[in-house]
């Protein structure tokens, strides 16, 4: 709703960007930034590399035991198919993104939240508990992904599931990359792309991944 930032990022998108514009841009270039604990910023990165790192050095540093959770792959359900980690590893206090559409309508895709704990729902099994960036509390259990194969028969055309994933919607959000981000909305983004961007529309990309340019704050000034 933001109409000025919506003008810089058509003048990006359509390579009609001034000086004038980068300047307005470059108003949120901070290079000393720490996103304060209670606010949900998310880094958003050039690289896994870094944004491994960055998902490391902060769960490393929230105090508790971490919590594992292992995923389960049926069938044709191959690893360039897989929405988080067959493993993933969280804390207390951990930045985490959601990776599906709540069937209660709770989240979509691309929610960021904080784990607040660890319980089990009443058939023994594991829940997480976050608070989302909206401030509700909610319980997350796992979920399913379906791969299809869809074929004719006859005239019409049939899918079947041949190969499923399960595994907790989540995966750790204090850092994601570029690439992982694209099709998600984010009310706080720290763009952070290291030595630069290398991939075509890279940078368009994790600018209009925001949803204000107040919200926005850049790690290197845009040129």
């Amino acid at each position: 709703r933001d109409d000025e930032f919506i003008r810089l990022l058509n003048a990006i998108r359509n390579d009609t960007v001034t000086k004038a514009d980068l300047d307005l841009f470059n108003q949120r270039y901070d290079p000393h930034f720490e996103a304060p604990p209670q606010d949900y910023y998310i880094h958003l990165t050039s690289t896994n590399a870094l944004a491994d790192r960055i998902n490391a050095e902060r769960l490393a540093g929230l105090s508790g035991k971490i919590w594992q959770a292992f995923g389960l792959m049926t069938g044709d359900f191959g690893p360039e198919y897989l929405p988080t980690g067959r493993e993933i590893k969280l804390k207390k206090g951990a930045q985490i993104m959601l990776l599906n559409n709540d069937s209660y309508g709770r989240w979509i895709n691309g929610t960021i939240g904080r784990v607040t704990g660890f319980d089990e729902d009443e058939e023994g099994l594991p829940l997480i508990l976050a608070r989302l960036e909206t401030g509700e509390s909610v319980e997350i259990a796992q979920h399913t992904w379906e791969i299809y194969h869809f074929f004719l028969r006859g005239a019409a055309l049939t899918s079947e599931v041949v190969g499923t994933f399960t595994q907790y919607p989540v995966r750790l959000a204090f850092a994601v990359t570029i690439h992982k981000s694209q099709g998600k909305t984010f009310a706080k983004a720290v763009i952070d792309v290291g030595r630069g961007t290398f991939a075509h529309g890279q940078m368009y990309v994790a600018l209009s991944r925001c949803t204000t340019l107040a919200g926005l704050i850049l790690k290197q000034p845009l040129k």
